[in-house]
């Protein structure tokens, strides 16, 4: 176990938090709040993981509509473009 005093000092005065990642199982740093002291252990870094997680499905789902809808615009268009070639070959030829 971390010595929880020893801990708020090193944090106190920082610029920054000092971050600490505990991966211990069962954690080894009790989860106290401590000025300018973050600890992060593998609990919530899974749970971290599993939100990250979800908002990357809903983020594939609206990238696929948005590149169907692209390939639709870009196949009516290049489809509209077929007359226009087909008129240039035949002056050429």
């Amino acid at each position: 176990m971390f010595d929880l005093a020893a801990l708020a000092q090193a944090g106190a005065g920082r610029a920054r938090p000092l971050c600490i990642v505990d991966l211990g199982v069962p954690p080894n740093v009790p989860r106290t709040r401590l000025p300018g002291v973050d600890v992060v252990d593998l609990e919530q870094i899974a749970e971290q993981i599993a939100e990250e997680r979800g908002a990357r499905r809903q983020a594939i789902g609206a990238a696929d509509a948005i590149v169907e809808q692209e390939l639709v615009s870009w196949l009516d268009w290049s489809r509209s473009r077929v007359p226009i070639l087909r008129r240039a070959a035949g002056a050429e030829g």
